[in-house]
């Protein structure tokens, strides 16, 4: 049922670079997980600067190669044994952050939602309307989004109006850095990992129409996510202070909690914003999932592409219900494996075939 035969437009591109990243989703986590500063709203904005360069490559590729599927035109440019390997790592890195997002979902779940469920029925409910979503196909998925990107509008626009709240103090806003320089490292790659889920506009460019912005388009999506990161941070911060703010689970809720006390309807508002975390989740997988479809597609082109997607869920739900006790942590190898495989890699070949051209 996928079909993509009409092409995409700018605010397309700038809804699927905003919604494949974790977007107002950032409000539902922890505020702070061992080494990850979060009260660093500067370090927010650094930390963009390696995805905002891909982001540059990228429009700078599409510029010159405006109807080109990069992984087909890198396949044709080196040898057959260093693409598989390149691929298949990509494909095995975002399953392995498919799991992690599962059990992060899992956890939400269970603090705020149903804790006497069992795992295998929340990712069992979460993966159907996956695979229903895939089956349909990118133009349907980007419909979804678009759609989606209306509640990451009004979800900044709450947490900016919180900023001018009686509860809101500006001398809780001036940034705390770590002194040991290996925590404050460990917090950056944290930071980057974020916005892991770009490297998918790799795969969806292609599909954009002639004509189309897609540098300004991509641009403006991500400066977008980092406006909610730091202004998040900020009103967070602002609100409870350092020290508060590093014991909240969610700050989101918290931020809630405190403003809609008593005020009986709307007193369960978290609730609504949990919904919210859930279609952020939702969004992001289903985005990550077609990608890795798609790159498979390029490896093992006769194969239809609901099989690689129903070998892929399999995967996910496999790997979720076999990995008991998983605890997500804020500097481990899913941050760094993140920023490798969705920034590093992809710059050092967007630049190896920048070059060619121009030699």
């Amino acid at each position: 049922m996928e079909t993509t035969s009409n092409k995409f437009t700018s605010f397309e591109v700038f809804s699927f670079t905003v919604c494949s990243t974790i977007g107002i989703g950032l409000g539902f986590l922890p505020y702070a997980g061992e080494v990850e500063i979060r009260s660093d709203w500067l370090q927010l904005i650094v930390a963009s600067a390696p995805y905002f360069f891909l982001l540059y490559l990228i429009g700078h590729y599409y510029k010159k190669h405006p109807n080109t599927h990069f992984f087909k035109h890198l396949k044709a440019r080196i040898p057959a044994l260093l693409f598989w390997i390149i691929v298949l790592y990509i494909i095995a890195s975002i399953l392995y952050a498919g799991i992690v997002s599962l059990h992060s979902l899992n956890q939400t779940v269970e603090v705020f939602m149903l804790p006497n469920t069992r795992r295998w029925i929340v990712s069992l409910v979460f993966l159907l309307p996956t695979t229903l979503a895939l089956y349909y196909g990118i133009r349907t998925i980007t419909r979804f989004i678009v759609i989606l990107i209306t509640l990451e509008f009004v979800t900044f626009a709450i947490i900016f109006s919180l900023g001018f709240s009686d509860y809101f103090r500006w001398i809780y806003i001036p940034p705390i850095h770590a002194v040991d320089p290996s925590i404050y490292l460990h917090s950056s790659v944290a930071d980057l990992a974020r916005y892991g889920g770009l490297v998918s506009l790799l795969g969806f460019l292609p599909f954009v129409g002639k004509g189309v912005a897609r540098s300004k388009s991509m641009h403006f999506g991500l400066l977008f996510v980092v406006a909610q990161y730091v202004v998040l941070s900020i009103v967070v911060l602002g609100t409870f202070g350092y020290e508060e703010s590093l014991t909240l689970i969610s700050p989101l809720i918290s931020i809630t909690q405190l403003f809609l006390a008593g005020n009986a309807l709307f007193e369960r508002l978290d609730l609504l914003f949990l919904m919210i975390w859930i279609l952020v989740m939702f969004k992001m997988f289903v985005i990550q999932l077609w990608f890795i479809g798609y790159l498979a597609n390029i490896l093992l082109p006769k194969v239809k592409k609901m099989t690689i997607y129903f070998f892929y869920i399999f995967i996910l739900f496999f790997g979720m219900i076999s990995t008991a006790g998983h605890t997500y942590n804020g500097w481990g190898y899913h941050n760094y494996n993140a920023f490798i495989y969705s920034c590093l890699i992809p710059s050092i070949f967007l630049l190896y075939l920048l070059k060619r051209r121009s030699t």
